[in-house]
């Protein structure tokens, strides 16, 4: 199998990252995208959580969607470099 230069996976997530971390969702999320999905399959891997993107807090919501985006477009671009 090809062996990747990097792997970046962007998640989307209703809750905030403190949340995540007290529930123990980030360790689970991370443990399938990077060990499960990706394992040996790549040099590099990165996840990168897009967190308080709930429907139901829409003004968190519009805070952190610029912050997203902008955050979103530098991972995209920097994953040419090498």
């Amino acid at each position: 199998m090809h062996l990747l230069e990097k792997a970046l996976f962007l998640c989307s997530a209703g809750n905030v990252l403190e949340r995540l971390e007290q529930t123990g969702c980030l360790v689970a999320m991370r443990m399938v995208m990077i060990t499960d999905r990706i394992y040996d399959r790549a040099k590099q891997a990165e996840l990168s959580i897009f967190d308080g993107t709930a429907k139901d807090d829409p003004g968190l919501r519009e805070k952190n969607v610029p912050g997203h985006l902008a955050k979103a477009y530098a991972l995209g671009y920097g994953i040419a470099d090498p």
